[in-house]
């Protein structure tokens, strides 16, 4: 079974394409999604509640994504939440953070 995460992201688009992923370039999407693949260790897709174009920044981008369940044995709702807050202040570069992670319901899409 897979949870649903909700995320908000800020970030500093100057050295981005947009949100969108593309083969051409990169975009934030595609960031975000490369940490949620290490850990997860398969592809894992990120969906924004928007798009923006190159060199936009973000205050606060809503997003969402899934992770199974498995990965995250016996944890609490709130210590997903946390590891992945932390796993991403590791991993994403310093023009990319994300502010918050929450569990979300099933029918939620940003």
């Amino acid at each position: 079974m897979k949870r649903k995460d909700k995320v908000v992201i800020a970030y500093d688009g100057t050295a981005y394409s947009g949100w969108q992923y593309q083969e051409n370039a990169v975009g934030i999407q595609q960031v975000v999604e490369e940490v949620l693949a290490y850990l997860e260790g398969a592809p894992v897709r990120i969906f924004g509640s928007s798009r923006t174009d190159a060199g936009v920044h973000a205050a606060g981008q809503v997003a969402n994504f899934r992770i199974p369940d498995s990965l995250v044995p016996g944890k609490t709702p709130e210590e997903v939440c946390e590891m992945l807050s932390e796993m991403f202040a590791e991993y994403l570069p310093e023009d990319i953070a994300v502010l918050s992670v929450k569990e979300a319901s099933d029918r939620f899409h940003a």
